[in-house]
């Protein structure tokens, strides 16, 4: 008797999940494009002949958050025109009423102001707005 090994053969994958070929057959090369399965064209309005109704901003957060920007705006430009201190303290009022903001909108109303947790949000924005707050007091003339 000998002891000689046989040699495998390859193991075939098994085949794959019947549900999903049947929910997704290959398609032809010849098929209708405009099967029921497919999914619609992304911006493909729901009715052609109305145009797509839109706010600017969308949620009141949103608006909150420009006006917010605006002011941080202002602060930057103040600053750069030459009066550091009070740009500066201007930029850190409107990261003060971001922090505000942030803290009293819900959270589905809040658009861009939303970014990570609403606890974390605020934190981050009123321990910016109080470091260049102090800054601005504590750095000599």
């Amino acid at each position: 008797m000998s002891d000689a090994a046989e040699p495998l053969e390859p193991v075939e994958a098994p085949p794959e999940d019947v549900a999903a070929a049947e929910a997704f057959p290959a398609s032809d090369a010849g098929g209708d494009p405009e099967e029921p399965g497919e999914p619609e064209e992304p911006g493909e309005p729901e009715h052609p002949g109305e145009p797509e109704e839109r706010r600017y901003p969308s949620t009141l957060g949103g608006l909150l958050y420009l006006f917010m920007l605006g002011g941080a705006a202002t602060g930057v430009l103040v600053a750069w025109a030459g009066d550091w201190r009070a740009g500066v303290r201007l930029l850190s009022l409107s990261l003060l009423f971001g922090a505000g903001s942030r803290l009293l909108v819900p959270s589905h109303q809040a658009g861009m102001l939303r970014v990570r947790h609403q606890l974390v949000d605020v934190a981050l924005l009123v321990a910016v707005a109080a470091i260049l707050f102090v800054l601005v007091g504590s750095i000599p003339d």
